[in-house]
């Protein structure tokens, strides 16, 4: 089955879309009008679905991409029951990230036909969560939007897609909800929580791993980020077994990243699961008086050297 991603004014979508007209093996997709679909992306199974018939990712054989995203900025509207109005700029930026995340997934699977995008698998979630189960635990997640509020049963987690400030400047931080409703008309990215103890970084540079872990007392909530300007935290540094090591080169080799930083979660019984490897993760605190060897490898990368380290005589 063949689908197209594309949207509502492209007129060689349209030309393609009359000449498959009948055939049941054509689905097309417009992005501007996304919230007029019911979509899922959980594990290695996503489905597209409009009032008529839908697609999925045990039935696609072919993805064709045709400029995605040219009207999505100028015909995306949240529908009037929708509740919050403001934040459409916020609902654009999951959605744009999500249909990156379905493409790169399935160029990675192969079915991305005739024109290559310059997506990169490995700013894929979905990809680097289905690898990474072969190497670690990986807590259950699912992007989705629906035309119902969706009921979350129990406690879960919701996560931003994409890194926009909401309407009223805030941001929207790993956040707890329990036994609450989500809004319709809204892409959503949940996922299981995990009790932890403990966050454990790794900054990733061409084969060599630098550790650090963060005590989850020292801050409150899920994410550790919303509390980094009210109180400080301290980062250790941590040595990391070489069975984890070794797995984490495995992965990154899989994604044919030489570079990024792995997130994980410790849990009571010191057992590790995965969150994400960021390809262009910030490490610059873990390294602030450029003697714990992450910038010294980092530039040995770059075929430079530290000459002078002004910032090792401010240490305390």
């Amino acid at each position: 089955m063949v689908l197209l991603i594309t949207d509502s004014l492209d007129e060689h979508s349209d030309a393609i879309a009359l000449l498959s007209e009948g055939q049941s093996s054509f689905f097309r997709f417009n992005v501007d009008f996304a919230l007029h679909y019911t979509f899922l992306f959980e594990g290695f199974y996503w489905e597209i679905s409009d009032p008529y018939r839908s697609i999925n990712s045990e039935q696609v054989t072919h993805v064709f991409v045709r400029k995605p995203f040219q009207s999505l900025g100028h015909n995306f509207q949240l529908p009037d029951e929708a509740p919050i109005q403001a934040d459409r700029d916020w609902a654009i930026a999951q959605l744009r990230v999500i249909i990156l995340e379905l493409i790169s997934f399935e160029k990675y699977r192969g079915h991305l036909k005739l024109l290559q995008y310059p997506f990169l698998e490995q700013d894929c979630k979905a990809l680097q969560m289905h690898l990474a189960q072969k190497y670690f635990k990986t807590p259950k997640w699912k992007y989705f939007w629906q035309a119902t509020p969706y009921e979350v049963v129990g406690q879960q987690c919701i996560k931003p897609i994409a890194q926009k400030l909401l309407h009223d400047n805030r941001f929207l931080f790993t956040t707890t909800v329990t036994d609450q409703v989500l809004s319709a008309y809204t892409p959503w990215f949940l996922q299981d929580i995990v009790e932890a103890e403990k966050d454990l970084t790794i900054v990733y540079i061409n084969k060599k791993c630098f550790g650090f872990v963060l005590d989850r007392t020292q801050f409150e909530g899920l994410d550790w980020r919303s509390s980094i300007f009210e109180k400080e935290q301290k980062w250790l540094a941590y040595t990391l077994p070489t069975e984890l090591e070794t797995k984490c080169v495995a992965l990154m080799q899989e994604l044919k990243m030489d570079y990024g930083r792995f997130d994980f979660l410790i849990d009571k019984q010191d057992e590790l699961h995965f969150l994400e490897v960021n390809p262009n993760g910030e490490w610059g605190w873990l390294d602030s008086y450029a003697d714990n060897g992450i910038f010294a490898t980092f530039m040995k990368e770059l075929d430079l050297e530290i000459l002078h380290n002004p910032f090792v005589s401010s240490k305390k």
